[in-house]
């Protein structure tokens, strides 16, 4: 009696744990145990409902135990049926989208899943952000080089916005540590043009020039000195372009007249020669993800583009249905590029350069001959003073020059509100250059349309202020206006004005954002007239 009891409860435990084992494999058929022990990331930031945020956010989240892989989904859509990030195999528990991904008063849903060798676990929660919405117009104003030259193309460190670089006509190089306010010549050679600069991503200090006849300069101290790595040959070889590809040591290509193109992978030791392209190409440029994606573009002559997937081993020519001469060419995204040429031409590619359209806002027949962005902004430059600037991607263009008439050649954007455009020789024999910034100068701006009959500076309104204040000025007739702002010790704090102004009354706006708390004077000399006046900066 005691062994069939036995055998019954056995039989009946046995029973209950097979199903309860059954129950377990039919809930979880498919799912392989390992994943199991990953549970769904937890996001940190940006918050969940977060407002104006950057274009470039920092997506984290807390690192999963024994996960060995991420994937990222961003979209503009809760369900995620439309993704603009896709990421599936990130090694970090965080991530930034590359500039021009993401666009301006957006909302935007993101979810993370951790992975093995297995598959994906859990999803985290879903969270959303909105970006901010487009910054203001940048405002331009006319600084003078000091150069009798005309310069033909600028850049800027992207590990130090203040210094850029400048080349133009005479082998002339100029160089600024203060994003544009002073120059400096650091090269020149009377028997060449220089056409086009370019600092590399790749090493810390190192900056290349080029132009007439093939020659090319390199820098490796931020464009103080130099040095001819390859020097002029024959007029037929003259550099229109210079790329440098992200993230590819000691490489840099050297394109323009006539099918010319050189290529050195060692830093400028050697050059190859190559025959690739058989016509005049302008400009080259490459996608910020060239180590993994490999892409890259070239613009030239009479409407001709060629692109680039395999790491410049070839190009492929591509149709844009155009015949103007296309002047430069940017990477806004490692999809999205842009173009801009003769008779105001705008074109756009959303396949890294496989096609090609053209921007439907017609605002200009001038020739463009220089195309920049800094995440979102877009900025063109051409010919008759000509600057027009999109904060939406490059959609959307505004005219921000007028009555100016000498011809724009080169633009580089570095900071949200830091900008310089460099071009033709103005009427006192210097180098033309525009310049912007936050760091002091707001605006200027004509006010009414009558003549002053006398020279007159007004105190700055509101005094004292914090941060910003207005200052007038009235001109009985043109002249070259200094407005400048020194601090209690007489030294040089602000260049608010540096530009010729005809007759008139007018207003400028200074922030003094970045100043300390106290006294400080502006003056303003033009012509034979000088005045001094003090202001208050209470903080």
């Amino acid at each position: 009696m005691k062994r069939l009891l036995t055998a019954v409860i056995i039989f009946t435990t046995f029973a209950a744990l097979s199903g309860t084992l059954f129950n377990w494999q039919s809930a979880h058929a498919g799912t392989n145990p390992s994943l199991l022990d990953l549970t769904p990331p937890v996001l940190l930031k940006p918050l969940n409902n977060a407002n104006s945020i950057q274009l470039r956010p920092l997506l984290d989240w807390a690192d999963v135990p024994n996960a060995t892989k991420y994937k990222l989904q961003v979209s503009t859509v809760a369900d995620f049926s439309t993704n603009v990030i896709n990421k599936n195999a990130l090694v970090n528990s965080k991530f930034t989208p590359s500039a021009g991904v993401l666009g301006n008063s957006t909302t935007y849903y993101w979810r993370v899943f951790a992975g093995d060798e297995s598959g994906w676990g859990p999803s985290s929660s879903v969270w959303n952000f909105t970006t901010s919405p487009p910054p203001p117009s940048i405002p331009w104003t006319l600084y003078q080089t000091g150069v009798p030259y005309s310069l033909f193309g600028v850049d800027f460190s992207e590990l130090n916005s203040q210094i850029g670089v400048a080349v133009g006509q005479g082998g002339i190089v100029i160089k600024t540590s203060d994003a544009g306010e002073e120059w400096t010549v650091t090269y020149s050679n009377i028997n060449i043009w220089m056409n086009d600069v370019k600092f590399d991503p790749n090493r810390e200090g190192v900056v290349w020039a080029a132009g007439m006849g093939g020659v090319i300069i390199k820098s490796t101290d931020y464009g103080d000195t130099w040095s001819v790595v390859r020097p002029f040959d024959t007029p037929d070889h003259t550099i229109r372009g210079i790329g440098v590809p992200p993230g590819d040591l000691d490489h840099a290509i050297f394109i323009g007249y006539a099918g010319t193109y050189f290529e050195t992978f060692n830093g400028g030791t050697s050059f190859t020669q190559r025959f690739d392209i058989p016509f005049t190409m302008h400009s080259i440029a490459f996608s910020p993800e060239y180590l993994t994606d490999g892409r890259g573009i070239i613009c030239g002559t009479d409407g001709k583009v060629w692109n680039t997937s395999n790491h410049c081993s070839t190009w492929v020519v591509r149709n844009t249905n155009r015949y103007d001469y296309l002047n430069d060419v940017v990477f806004l995204s490692p999809a999205i590029a842009m173009i801009c040429g003769n008779n105001g031409t705008i074109l756009r590619s959303s396949n890294w350069g496989k096609t090609w359209s053209v921007n439907v806002q017609y605002l200009t027949g001038e020739h463009l001959r220089s195309i920049d962005n800094y995440e979102n902004i877009v900025t063109v430059c051409g010919d008759n003073g000509k600057i027009m600037t999109a904060n939406d991607g490059g959609i959307t263009f505004v005219d921000q020059l007028n009555g100016e008439n000498r011809h724009l050649y080169g633009v580089s954007l570095r900071e949200e509100s830091v900008g310089v455009v460099v071009g033709e020789i103005g009427s006192a024999a210097s180098g033309a250059l525009y310049y912007t910034s936050t760091n002091g100068f707001v605006g200027i701006s004509q006010i009414g349309s009558e003549i002053p009959n006398k020279y007159s500076i007004s105190q700055n309104y509101p005094n004292p202020f914090n941060p910003t204040t207005k200052i007038n000025f009235a001109l009985p007739k043109q002249g070259l206006v200094s407005i400048k702002v020194y601090d209690m010790l007489g030294r040089e704090v602000r260049n608010l004005v540096n530009e010729v102004k005809s007759a008139g009354h007018y207003s400028v706006d200074f922030n003094g954002s970045n100043l300390t708390s106290g006294a400080y004077f502006y003056k303003i000399q033009v012509n034979d007239f000088a005045d001094v006046k003090r202001m208050l900066l209470i903080k």
